[in-house]
């Protein structure tokens, strides 16, 4: 199986350690990005960043 940059979709992509709970961690050399082949979290939606700049500029 082979792993593409989820950026820039190279297959120049060497391991780059584990995450805090193990899972494989990933790092595209020619883009530079680091990332989990399957995120088991989703990404923060807009609202929730928003409202989490909002609190930390108080």
């Amino acid at each position: 199986m082979e792993i593409n940059c989820p950026e820039c979709q190279s297959t120049k992509i060497i391991k780059y350690g584990h995450t805090h709970d193990g899972k494989p961690r990933f790092r595209c050399t020619h883009f530079g990005r680091q990332f989990v082949e399957n995120p088991s979290r989703g990404s923060m939606d807009e609202a929730t960043r928003i409202m989490i700049d909002q609190m930390l500029l108080l």
